[in-house]
């Protein structure tokens, strides 16, 4: 179950960061928006005062142009144009007049009068057949380099006889009016390239004044605006690492406060799910290891129901065969002796047919406790069946075990003759004990050693039993 979650929780971590910040998305979006409302209008309303202040100039334009016609009316010829020469030459002392032109009929230049070079020039890059035919559009009106000179170009038509002021081209065919050319004049104003310029400049002032001021305003309301986001993003972030996700601030009921309190219903959902995994996760674990206690009592149970006597909680006949196995080849590598002692109980079987088997079981339940008070913590007692023990003495010379055997003898003659006197009944329960060691009687297993301990028993049997006898090769032979 806690892997389960470990998993669960891997993506998360592995998570992507945004490649593009929805808040650099609305600066952008806020700028163009702001910004392009501002340029088209400010360039609009440059083209509204330009257009008003042109257009006071071609009124102006067509008053000189027309006075200029009517004062010029006759055929225009090179010599009519050098008749009116100084007229048009005492121009130049206006200092509005870039430049003026008479040409003839087909737009040939009959007489100039350039007063402004760079002007003219301008004008002339408007003029496509000029360079190839030397002649200008006499139909065209033009508007140059606003910012710079606040140049206007007027074209008036010469006819035969003139039009008159305010009078409409479409007179012309019914009045039988010939066109005899055409005055063009090329009229400036700096100051007015002056205001203008003065006003794109107010313009520019106001766009990065309202941007100062606006801005800083736009900016704290992004911040007010993305907090909720940002804190639902890291709640977001949290909640695969949190145990216990923290719920989101709602502070608005527009879609982002909807959002927050859906996203506080899924992290309430979610902790309870988690919650829940981690108390079942607890509560199996906490079963598995009940479960594996008992099983392994029960395996001790059972290894001690496999090597231990239910009667008298010594080692059964399986358990000392593994022991003295061990215990007998390691005397072996070392050299060093090993004593067994088999013993039997004398008269238990007749006793256990008068007094019975209750009787009989606390004999052999005072006999085992014999045994283990005279055993030292390297030995071992079992019980092999019936009414038969043995005892196995590690590292004991013959000697010594000799008088622990003298010893078990006396102490359980004692207890028993007691035991049975208490219970009136008439009978006698002693022990023989036969003793085998296996530097004195050299076995060559440790199944040769039990055998040289139990004919040792039989000959104390024969011998009258109630004592101990030692084994010997003669006597057994």
């Amino acid at each position: 179950m806690t892997d389960f979650l470990e998993d669960t929780n891997e993506p998360a971590s592995r998570a992507v960061k945004p490649r593009h910040s929805l808040q650099r998305k609305m600066w952008g979006w806020m700028v163009l928006v702001a910004c392009l409302p501002l340029g088209t209008s400010m360039v609009l309303f440059s083209t509204f005062i330009w257009n008003y202040v042109s257009s006071e100039h071609r009124d102006d334009g067509a008053m000189l142009s027309h006075v200029l016609v009517s004062s010029l009316t006759g055929r225009v010829t090179r010599d009519w144009t050098r008749r009116h020469g100084e007229l048009l030459d005492s121009l130049s002392k206006d200092e509005r007049i870039a430049f003026v032109l008479v040409t003839g009929p087909n737009g040939k230049i009959l007489h100039a009068g350039l007063f402004d070079s760079d002007n003219w020039n301008e004008y002339v890059k408007t003029q496509k057949n000029y360079a190839t035919k030397g002649a200008v559009e006499m139909s065209q009106s033009a508007s140059l380099d606003r910012y710079a000179t606040g140049l206007l170009v007027r074209t008036a038509p010469i006819f035969n006889p003139p039009l008159n002021f305010g009078e409409g081209l479409e007179n012309i065919a019914h009045n039988n009016r010939k066109l005899e050319g055409a005055v063009v004049l090329g009229l400036r104003d700096p100051k007015i390239a002056t205001v203008l310029r003065d006003f794109q400049l107010a313009q520019i002032a106001i766009v990065l004044g309202a941007g100062v001021i606006c801005l800083p305003l736009a900016r704290m309301l992004m911040r007010r605006w993305m907090k909720p986001l940002d804190a639902l993003v890291n709640a977001t972030r949290r909640i695969a690492t949190d145990p216990v996700p923290k719920p989101v601030v709602v502070v608005s009921k527009d879609e982002l406060g909807y959002l927050a309190s859906m996203f506080n219903e899924m992290a309430a959902k979610v902790a309870a799910h988690r919650r829940a995994m981690v108390d079942a996760n607890t509560s199996l674990e906490q079963k598995v290891a009940q479960r594996t206690s008992d099983l392994n009592e029960k395996n001790r149970q059972l290894d001690l129901m496999a090597s231990t006597d239910p009667l008298t909680g010594l080692a059964n006949r399986r358990a000392f065969g593994e022991v003295i196995e061990k215990r007998f080849t390691a005397a072996m590598q070392r050299n060093i002796d090993l004593v067994c002692l088999m013993i039997d109980l004398d008269g238990f079987k007749q006793l256990n047919d008068a007094a019975g088997h209750e009787v009989g079981d606390k004999i052999l339940v005072m006999a085992a406790r014999v045994l283990v008070d005279n055993c030292r913590d390297t030995d071992l007692a079992a019980r092999l069946g019936g009414d038969e023990f043995v005892v196995l003495l590690p590292e004991a010379d013959q000697g010594s075990a000799h008088s622990i055997g003298e010893r078990i003898g006396a102490e359980f003659r004692e207890a028993a003759a007691g035991a049975i006197t208490e219970l009136g009944i008439q009978a006698s329960v002693t022990m023989s004990i036969g003793l085998a060691s296996r530097r004195a009687s050299l076995p060559e297993s440790w199944e040769q050693l039990l055998n040289h301990a139990d004919q040792a028993l039989y000959c104390a049997k024969d011998a009258g039993k109630a004592h101990l006898e030692i084994y010997n090769d003669s006597r057994a032979a």
